[in-house]
C-alpha cells in the first residue's frame, strides 16, 4: 500500500505534539505561563494555569483525532 500523507496530517500532528508538550509542561511547572506573560493574572491561585491546561489538553486530543482520521483516510484512499 502506497501511503502519501497530506500536509494537513503533518500540521495536525505537529499541533498535537506542541500542545501536548505544553500541557505536560503546564502540569509540571505552571509558573512558566507567568514568566512568559510577565504578569500574574490570577493573583497566585493557579486558576488561569488550570484553564490553559484544560484548553491545551482539548486541543491536543482534537488535533490527534483529526490527524488520525487523515491518516486513516489517506491509508484507505488507494484501496478499491
Amino acid at each position: 500500500m502506497n501511503r502519501t500523507l497530506q500536509r494537513s496530517f503533518w500540521i495536525l500532528g505537529g499541533i498535537a505534539a506542541i500542545t501536548g508538550f505544553l500541557a505536560i509542561l503546564t502540569a509540571i511547572a505552571p509558573d512558566w505561563i507567568e514568566l512568559v506573560l510577565g504578569s500574574n493574572l490570577d493573583l497566585g491561585n493557579g486558576s488561569i494555569e488550570r484553564l490553559i491546561n484544560i484548553g491545551l489538553c482539548c486541543a491536543t486530543v482534537a488535533s490527534f483525532i483529526l490527524a488520525a482520521l487523515e491518516w486513516r483516510r489517506t491509508g484507505t484512499a488507494g484501496i478499491t
